[in-house]
């Protein structure tokens, strides 16, 4: 039932260390992504994901608010250590 949102989370953590402040942020930020996915990328791709036939819509939805996770998680990294 969730399959689409547990690909979206582990794609949000690839190449990402195991540090359990930076998986509570990201696993906190990508639902806030995925929520405000509509609003935030609504003219860039915002219904173009949802309208692919099938359940391919909702599945590619996750996976790109886990690739805009893992990018924002990455300049975290980045900045931070």
């Amino acid at each position: 039932i969730v399959l689409d949102e547990t690909v979206g989370i582990m794609v949000s953590f690839i190449m990402i260390p195991f540090k359990f402040k930076l998986m509570l942020f990201g696993y906190i930020l990508f639902f806030i992504i995925n929520f405000l996915r509509y609003p935030l990328f609504k003219s860039f791709l915002g219904s173009k994901l949802d309208n692919l036939p099938g359940a391919f819509g909702i599945f590619a939805g996750d996976l790109f608010t886990g690739f805009i996770t893992n990018i924002f998680l990455q300049l975290v990294l980045w900045v931070v250590y």
